[in-house]
C-alpha cells in the first residue's frame, strides 16, 4: 500500500487507512489482497531457496584472471530445509510446531 500511496496521483496512506475503517467492503478486498500477497511470498521463499542459478559465479579479477565462486552445497541444503520447516511449522503447527511439555510432579 505504501508504495502505491507514494504515487502523487494516488490517495495518501492515511486516507486509505480511513477508508479501511469506514468501508467494510473495501476492507474485505484489501485483506484478500494481503492474503494473495502472502501466498505469492510463500512460493517465492521456496523459489529463492531452490534457485541455483547464482551458485557458481565467475568474477573477473584482472584482464587475464577469472575467479570462480561456489556456494556451499551443505549450506544450500540447510537453507532449503529451514525454509520448508518454517512453512510446515506455520501451516501444521500441531504436527510440526515446537513441542513444549510442562512436567508437574506432585510431592508426596
Amino acid at each position: 500500500m505504501t508504495v502505491i500511496c507514494n504515487d502523487p496521483h494516488m490517495p495518501t496512506a492515511r486516507n486509505v487507512t480511513r477508508w479501511l475503517k469506514a468501508h467494510s467492503d473495501f476492507d474485505a478486498l484489501y485483506n484478500l489482497a494481503l492474503q494473495d500477497r502472502l501466498t505469492i511470498f510463500e512460493e517465492q521463499v521456496i523459489q529463492f531457496a531452490d534457485d541455483k542459478s547464482k551458485d557458481v559465479q565467475r568474477v573477473t579479477v584482472s584482464s587475464t584472471k577469472e575467479k570462480v565462486q561456489f556456494v556451499d552445497p551443505v549450506q544450500r541444503a540447510k537453507l532449503q530445509t529451514e525454509v520448508r520447516m518454517k512453512h510446515l511449522r506455520a501451516g501444521k503447527p500441531q504436527k510440526w510446531g515446537e513441542a513444549s511439555k510442562l512436567i508437574n510432579k506432585e510431592r508426596r
